[in-house]
């Protein structure tokens, strides 16, 4: 079963789960991929009533699990591959986006939360070892265990295969931020200017992608940097007429 937040292509045609047009792979998918438009020409595919879960479910046909590395954006998808007989389970690399899962013998069940897995599977006990170490030390989606025993989550940055009888072939990391990161300071105090002028246009691209939508949308502003920058730019650079905001606030002051 899968209900579907519609933020980009609101028609029937965005619905889940999707077939490839080839009819090989069938997507179901979290979250949202901010370059489905970019994604979407260069597969040649026509952008116009097409939305990311198309673009995601073409572009994962065209270059299988390599695909995920030009994804920008926050996802947790499974893709079942009718020719080679198996579906992947995908996390994006910082996991935003949830995936739990139940593997024992030939039974497989996966979900964007643990709370329909209780459903299909029965007498499931606690997972009293991850329960102290949350008590004791706040720990919470550090590790692959979860409150619940032989419930598992796919962790941030990994993917998963799993045949058509519920084995489960191969689990890989496929993004590492250690890997990508080479911050070099001594050559950012020789120039800040560069890297100010280089991180305001990234800034300026990322929010340009991240704000489409074919619904409204707001900000949660906190009175913090991060947020006030993120609504300045909306503001002044998209020149949106209106845009909602919104915060919460406390009554009890204690």
């Amino acid at each position: 079963n899968h209900n579907r937040l519609s933020i980009i292509d609101l028609t029937k045609k965005g619905s889940q789960p999707m077939q490839s047009f080839d009819g090989r792979f069938i997507i179901i998918f979290n979250g949202e991929i901010y370059n489905y438009v970019e994604i979407l020409k260069n597969l040649g595919i026509s952008t116009k009533r097409k939305g990311d879960t198309r673009a995601l479910v073409e572009f994962f046909s065209k270059k299988k699990i390599n695909c995920l590395e030009y994804l920008r954006g926050m996802f947790s998808f499974v893709i079942l591959d009718k020719k080679l007989k198996k579906i992947y389970l995908v996390r994006d690399r910082y996991g935003i986006k949830p995936l739990y899962y139940y593997n024992r013998k030939d039974v497989f069940f996966y979900s964007s939360e643990i709370k329909p897995l209780l459903k299909f599977v029965k007498n499931l006990k606690p997972n009293s070892r991850m329960i102290k170490e949350y008590l004791n030390y706040s720990l919470v989606d550090h590790s692959k265990e979860t409150f619940f025993e032989n419930i598992f989550q796919l962790m941030p940055g990994e993917y998963m295969e799993v045949n058509f009888k519920g084995e489960v072939i191969s689990k890989k990391k496929w993004y590492e931020l250690k890997n990508k990161v080479n911050l070099d300071t001594n050559k950012i105090k020789k120039n800040p200017i560069n890297y100010l002028e280089e991180f305001s246009s990234i800034f300026e691209e990322t929010m340009k992608i991240h704000s489409r939508s074919d619904v409204d949308i707001g900000v949660s502003i906190s009175g913090g940097l991060d947020s006030q920058a993120i609504l300045s730019e909306l503001i002044h650079k998209k020149k949106y007429k209106s845009l909602n905001t919104y915060n919460f606030y406390f009554l009890n002051k204690k």
